[in-house]
């Protein structure tokens, strides 16, 4: 969640009940709580105080039902419109991908598939390219994920080992 955008709806919300935006202290213990959440949950949360008669006491509540809320309407959208799977990415819509650094550590990095989620800027590259490049491309579909793969290739990026 974009930490601005988080500060300024506490304050509109505050401000439906004629009250000051919260200090510093409640906002940041409540920022620690809610700061993985997605931007699309701020207005579902100011949309459910609007209609509340007080600020309510605990606001921690109303960002997770806010979020419980995105989750179903998410949730509702995809078996509404399921998607034929990407033939290149298996639906995974990218690759998961590890590169040497000159320092040769390994970092790792997604990018999303050409075929699916095409860009309006320039081109991304598909995994045979990226390969050409030196770059390390997790198959789609392999089992137990990025970490999975990190840790078979002893690449301790995600998964330590003890070349690190």
């Amino acid at each position: 969640m974009d930490r601005e955008l988080f500060v300024a709806t506490l304050g509109v919300v505050h401000a439906l009940f004629g009250k000051p935006a919260p200090g510093p202290a409640v906002t940041q213990a409540l920022w620690d709580r809610v700061a993985s959440y997605p931007d699309a949950v701020l207005p579902l949360f100011e949309q459910r105080l609007e209609l509340a008669e007080r600020l309510p006491a605990n606001l921690y509540r109303e960002f997770h039902a806010a979020r419980e809320d995105w989750r179903s309407r998410v949730a509702a959208r995809r078996q509404a419109a399921p998607r034929a799977q990407c033939p290149v990415c298996a639906g995974q819509r990218g690759f998961w991908c590890w590169q040497r650094e000159t320092a040769g550590r390994w970092h790792h990095f997604f990018v999303p598939c050409a075929r699916c989620q095409p860009s309006s800027g320039r081109a991304r590259p598909s995994p045979e390219t990226l390969r050409a490049r030196g770059i390390l491309v997790m198959p789609p579909g392999y089992p137990g994920g990025p970490t999975a793969f990190d840790r078979d290739h002893a690449l301790g990026v995600l998964w330590p080992h003890a070349g690190n």
